[in-house]
């Protein structure tokens, strides 16, 4: 595609110059590109010496790069709605070796329009824009090139545009990992843990949402997708779990003077272990004489199998042929006893193991734990103060590969 750029005002000079002594010239040459950006060529250069080094530096400050729109919609796939350029260009070229520094700075460079062309890239222009660009409204790209100008495959502008589709593809396969030595963390910054049946931020998630909430600061082009996701084995066991402790602490609860419950609150009272072991033996108990613990509720959960013997009363056969249950007998003081264990949860008896089965646990339970984990990544990122509400996005539907809150750039 035409780009229609002109080269203005070019002046200069070069002074030195001689085939006698074969010493440095001076190079001092200006011009303006479409007259308003200017450019500057300084150096030393000595062309009739094959040995000597040759230095140049370049710079190129306030090119309007809207002109290139065409070229970039056909390879980029967007035109350029604005944006400036900036060179600072230096190099040495000791006989065919070449050393140089190339600092590339786009001052406030925005996608335009989308332009459909078979030749455009499909990696993430906009959202390579939007991570690379800082709180200025700059992208700065440091690209040092060395190489030797007599070898045939060497060339600047190729291996520009390599560095370019480097980052492009770092973009799409690994974004945080660009943030990382800026702010900290890494790919791990993708995603926040949680334990089974919770929604409760740790510690070292919360020193990860700290390094994310500065990089979203410093780069406000960029936007979050947050996505809930639950382990429905390892949560399953976590929710149950969570809904004994509930059920005993709004027990706990229940017994406090008026006074008291005024001013605590159910989920704000703890547990002690020891007081923890006795209730659940009591809910057990009652769940027992309420008929929930069965010999079907247990053939249907092989993990506990195991236990049947344990937990469910001896069968005998009466006079008239009829099935008596004798009670059971507790076995909290076996130390030889199995224990029923979950991937990530632990159980402390037999007893709480077929406690929790008997307690359902829903597709929408599932949603609503993913939904909380979203919430709480959500809400800590808000009330960080570096982050506006607008640039987050929670998603809906639960993911089901982990206990955790999954982030994406947009």
């Amino acid at each position: 595609p035409e780009v229609n750029l002109s080269l203005r005002e070019v002046n200069g000079r070069i002074a030195g110059l001689s085939t006698a002594q074969l010493q440095h010239a001076d190079v001092d040459i200006g011009a303006k590109v479409d007259g308003v950006g200017p450019v500057a060529i300084v150096g030393k250069i000595n062309p009739l010496n094959d040995t000597a080094k040759n230095e140049i530096k370049i710079s190129l400050h306030d090119m309007d790069l809207t002109p290139a729109s065409p070229y970039a919609g056909k390879f980029a796939g967007y035109k350029i709605a604005r944006g400036k350029l900036n060179l600072d260009l230096n190099y040495e070229l000791t006989g065919k070796n070449l050393n140089s520094k190339n600092v590339i700075t786009l001052d406030r460079f925005t996608f335009g329009e989308k332009v459909e062309s078979p030749d455009a890239t499909k990696l993430p222009v906009r959202l390579a824009i939007a991570l690379l660009k800082d709180r200025e409204g700059k992208i700065v790209l440091d690209v040092p090139i060395q190489g030797r100008t007599d070898d045939p495959k060497f060339r600047i502008g190729k291996v520009v545009l390599g560095v370019l589709e480097n980052i492009l593809v770092k973009v799409a396969t690994s974004p945080f990992s660009l943030l990382g030595a800026a702010f900290g963390g890494g790919e791990e910054m993708a995603y926040q843990d949680f334990a089974p049946g919770s929604a409760v931020l740790t510690d070292a998630d919360k020193t990860k949402l700290d390094s994310l909430a500065k990089a979203l600061y410093e780069h406000p082009s960029l936007e979050l997708e947050i996505a809930g996701s639950v382990d429905r084995e390892a949560d399953r066991d976590g929710l149950q779990r969570a809904a004994i402790d509930k059920d005993i602490r709004q027990r706990l609860w229940q017994k406090l003077r008026k006074t008291q419950q005024a001013t605590n609150s159910v989920d704000q009272l703890l547990i002690a272990p020891e007081e923890r072991e006795r209730w659940v033996q009591k809910l057990f108990s009652a769940a027992q004489a309420e008929g929930k613990i069965t010999a079907q509720l247990l053939a249907a959960n092989t993990n506990l199998a195991a236990l049947t013997a344990q937990v469910l009363p001896r069968r005998e056969t009466d006079s008239h042929g009829a099935a008596n249950l004798k009670k059971p007998v507790l076995l909290e003081s076996d130390k030889s006893a199995p224990k029923y264990q979950t991937k990530l949860v632990p159980v402390p008896s037999p007893q709480e193991a077929v406690l929790m089965a008997t307690m359902t646990v829903s597709e929408n339970d599932f949603q609503t734990l993913a939904t909380a984990r979203v919430k709480a990544v959500q809400y800590y990122l808000l009330n960080n103060g570096q982050v506006e509400a607008g640039r987050l996005f929670p998603t809906t539907s639960a993911r089901s590969d982990g206990s955790r809150a999954y982030l994406q750039f947009q």
